[in-house]
This record gives C-alpha cells, sequence and structure tokens, in this order.
C-alpha cells in the first residue's frame, strides 16, 4: 500500500484518461445547457453518452497508475458498468432524434445494458478479483489490468450490440444525405473498431494500450461536432433572419409612418372641407338675409321715394344677420388663436347675474326658441375674470343647449354657486345627451353633435381656451339620456370698490373724442355714424394722418381706435410712433382688425389683450372699453 508521503506518478496514457474524462464532462454539461432550448431535446441523451464516456474513461486511468490491487479492480467494475450503459444511451438518443418514443427492442437493449451494470459490480462475476501486468514496450508502460474471464468478453459484447442497430439507422440517413448522419456513423465506426481491438488486448492476442476510452470520446465528439455545427449555422441563420426582421421592422416602420403622415395629411385636408363646408353654410344664411333685404328696402326706396313700413324689422333682421357672420368668424380667429398658445385675458371682478342676462338675450336672438329658460343666479355673486370672454362662453354653451332641446318644450338652466375660493355656473339641459361616442372628444376641434349646417364644432374648444385663459375652466360635468350639464369654474372675487365713482358719472355724461383711424372710406363712414351717438369722432385714412392729426390737434383725443392691417405699416408702426409721441395716449389706444393675416400681426393682437378687439364693433362693448381705460393709470395700462 502506498505510503502517506508518496506521490503517485501520472503516466502518459493516465494523463490522456483524464483529458477525454475532461472532454465528455465537458460535452456532457454544454449539451444539457442546449437541451433546454427548443428543438434540441436530443441533447439531453448525447449528455448522457458524454457523461458516461468520461467515467469510463476517467476510471480506465487508474490501469496504469501505482495503485493498490483492490483500487484497480473496483475501477474496472466502474469503467464495465458505464460502457454497459454508454450503448443503450445511443438507441435512446437515436429515438429522440427522431422525434418518437423508444421501441420495444431498444427498451431491451436498456434492460440488458443496465443488468450487466448491476452485474459488474458483483464479485467474480464479470470482473475478476485479480490483476494481471501487461507490459508495452514501445509505450514503456505496465498495464494493471483484471484478469480476463470468458465472462468479461461476453460483458463486453453485450455493451457494444446496442450500437450495431444505430449504426445501421445511421447509415440509412446518410444514404438519403442527411450530413450531420454522416459524422455519427464516423464516430460508431471508430467506436465499434475500439471495441474490436480491446477484446483483443483483452484477450492477450495483442500488446498494445486499450483504445476504448478513445472510440467513446470518438463517437460523442463526432456526434456533438455535428450538433455544434447545426447550432453555429442555426445562429448564423438566426443572426440573418434577425438583421432581415430588422431591417423589414425599419421598413414597414418608415411605410407606417409615411401612412400616418398621410393619414394625418387627409384628415386635416378632410378636417378643413367640413369646416368650410359648414362655414359656408352658415354665413351664406345670413349673408342671403341681408342682401334679400337691403335689395328689397331699395327698390321700395326707388319705387315708393320713402322707407316701407317695415323698415326696422328690416334693419333689425340685417343686424342679426351681420353678428351672425361676426360669430362665425370670431370662432374661426378663437380657435386659430387658443390653438397656437392661450390668450391671456386681464382679469377683474366680473358680476355674473349681468353676464348670464347678456349672454341668455343673445343666445334667443342667434337661436329662437320657446324652450323654457330658467336662471339661478343670485344677485351679488362676483367671481375674477374678462366679462367679454366669459359672456361668449356662456353664449355658446346656452346656444348648444337651445340647439338641442325641443324647441317649445324644452328646458334650460343657467344656476351659479360659490364652492371655496370658486365660482362654478352650470348650463344645463334636458336634451338626449352627447353621443357615446365622441364624450371624450367633445373639447377638439371640429368635434361637433349638431347636424349638418347647425355648427363648425369650434364652439367648445374655443370655450375651453377662453376658460383657460382667466385661470378658469370649462368640463361636462355630466351627460346622459336624460340631459347635459356644462360646468364653467372661476376664482370667486370680492366687489369691486365704490372709490371713483364720482369720476366714472361725470365720464359717463359727456361723449368721449374718439380718433378713428382705417385706410378704407367705407369703413370710416360706416363706424363715424355708428358710434356717433356714443363718441366725437374724427377720422383718418392711415398711420401718416394720423400722427399729423394728433401733432395738429393742442388738445387731443381720449382715446384712439386703429385699424392693425394697412399699407402704410398698419397698428405696429403706429403704436411704435405714438408710444413715443403721446405715451398717455399710446395706453388708451384700441386696435381693432378683421383678422391678422401674418405671425407678426397675431402676435401683436394677442399682445394688446383687452385693447385688442375684432370687427366688426359692438359700440357698446367699445363705450365701456374707452371708459374703462381712462379710469385706470397710464402705467396700469
Amino acid at each position: 500500500m502506498q505510503g502517506p508521503s508518496e506521490v503517485i506518478p501520472l503516466t502518459l496514457p493516465a494523463a490522456l484518461a483524464i483529458a477525454i474524462a475532461t472532454l465528455g464532462f465537458a460535452l456532457a454539461a454544454f449539451g444539457w445547457r442546449v437541451a433546454r432550448a427548443p428543438g434540441w431535446q436530443e441533447l439531453r441523451w448525447l449528455s448522457f453518452l458524454a457523461i458516461t464516456a468520461g467515467f469510463h474513461a476517467l476510471f480506465d486511468a487508474a490501469a496504469t497508475l501505482r495503485l493498490p490491487e483492490e483500487t484497480v479492480v473496483w475501477a474496472s467494475r466502474v469503467s464495465l458498468a458505464a460502457l454497459a450503459l454508454h450503448g443503450p444511451g445511443w438507441l435512446f438518443y437515436l429515438a429522440s432524434r427522431e422525434a418518437r418514443r423508444p421501441r420495444a427492442r431498444e427498451f431491451a437493449f436498456a434492460a440488458a445494458g443496465a443488468a450487466v451494470a448491476l452485474l459488474a459490480f458483483a464479485p467474480g462475476v464479470l470482473v475478476a478479483d485479480t490483476v494481471e501486468y501487461r507490459y508495452v514496450e514501445w509505450l514503456e508502460t505496465t498495464y494493471a489490468v483484471t484478469k480476463s474471464t470468458p465472462r468479461a468478453l461476453l460483458a463486453l459484447g453485450l455493451c457494444s450490440a446496442p450500437l450495431i442497430p444505430a449504426l445501421i439507422s445511421f447509415l440509412r440517413d446518410a444514404l438519403h444525405g442527411k450530413a450531420e448522419a454522416i459524422s455519427h456513423c464516423a464516430g460508431l465506426l471508430a467506436l465499434l473498431l475500439a471495441v474490436a481491438f480491446d477484446t483483443l488486448v483483452i484477450s492477450g492476442w495483442v500488446a498494445a494500450p486499450p483504445l476504448l476510452s478513445l472510440g467513446l470520446i470518438a463517437a460523442v465528439t463526432a456526434a456533438g461536432g455535428s450538433k455544434i455545427g447545426r447550432f453555429i449555422e442555426q445562429a448564423r441563420t438566426l443572426d440573418t433572419i434577425t438583421r432581415e426582421l430588422e431591417l423589414e421592422v425599419e421598413r414597414r416602420s418608415n411605410q407606417l409612418t409615411a401612412a400616418q403622415a398621410a393619414l394625418e395629411h387627409a384628415e386635416r385636408l378632410a378636417a378643413v372641407g367640413r369646416l368650410a363646408a359648414g362655414v359656408a353654410h352658415e354665413i351664406n344664411n345670413p349673408a342671403t338675409v341681408l342682401l334679400a333685404n337691403l335689395e328689397y328696402l331699395q327698390q321700395r326706396m326707388s319705387a315708393e321715394g320713402k322707407p316701407p313700413s317695415d323698415t326696422a324689422a328690416c334693419l333689425e333682421e340685417s343686424a342679426h344677420a351681420v353678428r351672425r357672420v361676426s360669430r362665425i368668424v370670431r370662432q374661426l380667429v378663437d380657435a386659430g388663436r387658443v390653438a397656437r398658445s392661450p390668450v391671456s385675458a386681464e382679469l377683474r371682478p366680473v358680476e355674473l347675474l349681468p353676464v348670464v342676462r347678456k349672454a341668455i338675450d343673445a343666445a334667443c336672438v342667434a337661436c329662437p326658441n320657446e324652450a323654457e329658460i330658467l336662471v339661478h343666479v343670485n344677485p351679488g355673486v362676483w367671481a375674477r375674470g374678462d366679462a367679454t370672454m366669459l359672456e361668449q362662453v356662456l353664449l355658446n354653451l346656452v346656444v348648444n343647449a337651445l340647439h338641442s332641446v325641443e324647441a317649445g318644450a324644452g328646458r334650460l338652466e343657467v344656476a351659479a354657486a360659490t364652492k371655496g375660493d370658486q365660482v362654478v355656473i352650470d348650463v344645463s339641459d334636458d336634451g338626449p345627451g352627447i353621443p357615446k361616442e365622441i364624450r371624450s372628444r367633445v373639447f377638439e376641434p371640429f368635434v361637433t353633435t349638431k347636424p349638418f349646417g347647425k355648427g363648425t364644432g369650434l364652439g367648445l374648444s374655443v370655450s375651453r381656451g377662453l376658460m383657460k385663459s382667466q385661470r378658469g375652466d370649462l368640463s361636462v360635468a355630466s351627460t346622459s339620456s336624460r340631459g347635459t350639464t356644462m360646468r364653467v369654474t372661476l376664482g370667486m372675487s370680492p366687489p369691486p370698490t365704490s372709490d371713483g365713482a364720482a369720476e366714472k358719472d361725470a365720464a359717463a355724461e359727456r361723449k368721449l373724442s374718439l380718433l378713428l383711424v382705417d385706410d378704407e372710406a367705407e369703413v370710416r363712414d360706416a363706424l363715424s355714424r355708428q358710434l356717433g351717438p356714443s363718441f366725437d369722432v374724427t377720422a383718418v385714412d392711415g398711420v401718416t394722418s394720423a400722427l399729423e392729426r394728433l401733432a395738429s390737434t393742442p388738445r387731443g383725443f381720449d382715446v384712439v381706435l386703429c385699424d392693425i392691417m394697412m399699407p402704410d405699416g398698419g397698428g405696429q408702426r403706429f403704436a411704435k410712433e405714438i408710444a413715443k409721441a403721446a405715451p398717455e395716449l399710446a395706453a388708451r389706444t384700441i386696435y381693432f382688425t378683421g383678422a391678422a393675416t401674418d405671425e407678426a400681426a397675431r402676435e401683436f393682437f394677442e399682445a394688446l389683450g383687452p385693447r385688442g378687439m375684432h370687427k366688426p364693433v359692438d359700440s357698446t362693448v367699445l363705450l365701456e372699453l374707452a371708459r374703462s381705460l381712462l379710469e385706470r393709470p397710464a402705467s396700469a395700462a
């Protein structure tokens, strides 16, 4: 027995056997890892073959090491057991490779192999208990092997028998052109040759080292190599497919982006078309009323020499038609302005009841309806906002409610209440409610529940923008088949102080002097007649004329009304010049326009706040604005 201090010398055959065992275990680990992937389950049995080959080689190394004879005997038993299990493993590997259940004969081979493996550990049955030493001269190595017996040779034959049907099956696949089967055939042939050679060695007919470990690992390596080759090929194919898919995804993404852009463009064109059709219908109707009344009055005046008895009615209808056109144009302008950026309103205390009554009166004129209208707004409720903007929002909500209820049988309520530091105004109707399919989009531009020609779909979108500009909000409080409630929210405000009431009364008693600057003679004449009852109007045809008149008028003017879009620089030039010439009057200059046609003019108009008005001009609103400008200090304006 070896002493504790003795070192077992490592021979070349032992080192080769250990290397073969290490390779077998490595192949087993690789196969077991890859076998988890779909389509690679057969590698589990290849891992089993690699493990049994590794154990056979590892314990076969004991033959060339200086070990006790008992250790050599047990190593031979383990090596034989590993070989007995290895043979049937090829049949189960074949069945897994063919994606089928093992056959009866394959289970029989497995049972025989298991029996041989068990008998290998029975003393003296298959493996002799005595050891023979055989010297291989050309290798200069002595092999310690168990004594050869007929039963040992029979066991070796039984262990090798399963290799024959496996080889036949792989030969059949190779003849059918399956490249992977060729490497399996080569490996199994090498293993069978090694078995035959070791049979001669065990029998003592050939003095040479055993080659069975090399045959085992050669067969496993040939099978594993083909799998690795297939794995690499599939990886390359997968990489190619991945690249192609990435290119296809990029191409499809570009196509989708282009399609989305085209769809958005088509939707915008469709929206513009719907808007144009709606606006054309809305404007053509009042234009028809206006033209018909004017032609009627002209014909009667020509025929009779005096106005007809229904002149007042014709004029009232014409004025209503013009206001209707103005409201549509104003909605379009406000929609564009709100879409670009919220308007910054000048917030003041606003008493709700007068604003609500004005909105309802205007709505009843714009949308005649015998529906019952109830107002639940107490006097003395004040909010902080812009009276003109708030009236426009309420007007739109009331008109929408009147459109939704049945004429003569509907019911509409406007109620206001304070909640904390806020004022809430609810406009409710008993109409059919907002359809489910557009409830989430009622505040989007061009979305409307009204029939074609009854609305442009801009009202709610603009109204919400106007409320946001007053630090408030507009929302749908509730909607169902029994009606809808729209909610306006604003900050609450205390009533204004009465300081300066005497000055306000004094200013209200006299006409204000107004300098009107507009390049169109018809507009100047019409506005001079319209504003004459409230203002002492001086009209000039442009910026240059206005500056000359201001320089030659010592007493000056109370307010200036200047058109923005004029050929000589317009309102922007006038604002620069008057700011230098008369800063106080610059703060009392009101600018008006039909529509700002370029970005600079739009920015200028939006920066004016309450001092910017739209054509046509409401004389009452203009008078209130002029008086408010006179009441404020120049720095505040």
